[in-house]
């Protein structure tokens, strides 16, 4: 079972810089391992380095030991975090390739790898392979920073039981010296995506993740028992361990009043803050106690999965967390802080990257030596006549598993063959999907100037809701449509209703009440309450004349 070990954590500060040099430094050491921030909150940190330190102080201390654990077989991670222009680019090294970069400015990478390369070179009877990989997340994408090509800007996600989170398709490169690695980091950074922003003029646009794979062939004692050529000595075996270290150097969080960014930086920014919100909900649930056993949001970003190993998995973390000591800073610096102080309740469980094979030898190793114990307690102590009996049912038993071997390796090659199909099948419906998605994108875009047009035409209000329609034969539509049925008015007092027949009936009786005849018997003429009231009083008193 493996052992658990805490997150590393590092706490760095960065000088401040000339446009700064008016403000209040917000930071205090309390003691080597503890700060305080403006007077009112104090952390404690593994690792402490002030605006004074040198890069070589941040490697000796805090990541030289990954490195050797990393050579045993052991995951390893160094992640930068912090607030945009805090030094975390700068801290890990990966514009090392910079011709006007003085050596005592070499960051986390060259040190590790210049480190690396001494290691392995001193061990001779160790076979050594080094593979090196360089990806960003940019604008929500996977891009292979070593083969930018179009169909490596889009890369997917995979996650595989015993080896880990891993890209599909991401380019591994083959190096053999610490030239060669420097070259491959070179080359990714040209093609990573910065800009300028009003905090820093040379500012990550992107998520980046730099990984050496380290293969590694030893050869172990074993015991073998059935070989009577080796009369029961020590025979060697063949161990293969397969370790990574990443180096994750995060875009910056970044406040949009404070950089003033718009456009294409500022959906960037967008973009960065989402992933560095996500990390920070898994630091939260991970760092925690209380949450223990709650839901772990990993999947709800590409850089949280791409980092599940690293935090709370198979790997020996370090976290580094650059901030600045400006007093306008104050909020961000707060806030990396609290995280940075949360990431060291994070329990890791690393464990040395065997390969499988090997470790059920390990294992069967262990169990033949506990068969052995027993049957020398049984026999008396000696059980080389009963090894000796049993080489031949073991000869067998090799022939049948060398068949069942054959058989599956045929069987693998079909699948291989497959999968290969499958993938190219794959690629062509991603294809079609691409040719529909920028049909439908058109489509939109049409529709959109449709719509932007009409709504610069004049337009009326319907005053029973407010529906706003283009002009007044579309209102009429849309008052019979929406609010209703006909209605039928009486002649009389105006009053309406939408049935006929309750009209009808209202008229009759309006008509009973309001119809006047002349008070003259022998006059006939009657006149309704809607006619002219001088009208009627000139026939009465004509007709009162004629009396």
């Amino acid at each position: 079972m493996a052992r658990s070990a805490n997150v590393k954590v590092a706490l760095r500060v960065r000088p401040l810089l000339l446009s700064e040099l008016g403000q209040t430094n917000i930071i205090q050491y309390s003691s080597p391992t503890q700060v305080c921030l403006g007077n009112r909150k104090s952390f404690s940190y593994d690792f402490i380095f002030t605006e004074s330190s040198k890069q070589s102080e941040v490697y000796n201390e805090s990541v030289f030991p990954l490195v050797t654990a990393f050579v045993e077989g052991y995951n390893a991670t160094v992640l930068a975090y912090g607030q945009t222009g805090s030094g975390k680019t700068y801290t890990m090294g990966t514009a090392a390739g910079d011709a006007t970069m003085l050596k005592d400015d070499f960051g986390v990478i060259p040190n590790v790898v210049k480190r690396l390369f001494d290691l392995t070179q001193k061990e001779s009877d160790v076979e050594y392979k080094v593979r090196v990989n360089f990806c960003e997340i940019y604008l929500g994408s996977i891009k292979d920073l070593l083969c930018p090509t179009r169909d490596n800007n889009n890369l997917q996600i995979r996650g595989v039981q015993k080896t880990g989170v891993r890209v599909a398709g991401l380019t591994d490169v083959d190096v053999c010296s610490y030239d060669e690695i420097m070259a491959q980091l070179e080359l990714g950074t040209l093609h990573r995506a910065t800009g300028s922003t009003r905090m820093n003029t040379k500012s990550s646009r992107s998520h980046a993740i730099f990984t050496i794979i380290l293969t590694q062939s030893r050869k172990t004692k074993g015991f073998d028992v059935y070989d009577d050529s080796k009369d029961g000595k020590e025979a060697l075996e063949q161990e293969i361990r397969t370790s990574k270290f990443n180096f994750v150097d995060l875009a910056g969080s970044e406040g949009l009043k404070q950089t003033q960014t718009v456009g294409k930086r500022k959906r960037e920014a967008i973009e960065n803050n989402g992933g560095l919100f996500v990390l920070g909900n898994v630091i939260s649930v991970l760092g925690d106690p209380s949450k223990k056993g709650e839901y772990v949001p990993f999947r709800d970003s590409k850089l949280t999965r791409l980092l599940e190993d690293s935090l709370g998995g198979n790997s020996k973390t370090l976290m580094i967390a650059c901030v600045s000591p400006a007093s306008d800073n104050f909020k961000q610096t707060l806030d990396c802080m609290e995280y940075a102080n949360r990431a060291r309740n994070i329990k890791n469980r690393p464990v040395i990257n065997r390969d499988p094979q090997s470790q059920e030898m390990d294992k069967l190793r262990k169990r033949v030596k506990q068969l052995e114990t027993a049957l020398s307690r049984t026999a008396g102590g000696d059980i080389s006549e009963l090894l000796k009996a049993s080489s031949q049912d073991s000869n067998e038993i090799d022939s049948n598993i060398r068949q069942i071997n054959a058989h599956l390796e045929s069987e693998n090659r079909k699948n291989i063959e497959d999968l290969n199909l499958s993938l190219q099948k794959q690629k062509k419906l991603e294809e079609k999907i691409r040719e529909i998605e920028e049909k439908h994108e058109t489509e939109i875009e049409a529709l959109s100037s449709n719509l932007i047009s009409a709504n610069n035409q004049e337009t009326m209000n319907c005053q029973q809701c407010g529906y706003r329609v283009v002009n007044e034969s579309a209102l009429r539509q849309h008052i019979r449509r929406v609010h209703g049925e006909k209605k039928f008015h009486c002649r009389f007092h105006g009053c309406s209703s939408k049935y006929k027949s309750t009209i009808e009936q209202n008229r009759n009786r309006h008509e009973k009440i309001h119809i006047f005849s002349c008070p003259n018997d022998q006059c006939s003429e009657t006149f309704s309450k809607k006619c002219n009231y001088p009208k009627f009083s000139a026939h009465i008193q004509n007709c009162r004349s004629n009396l």
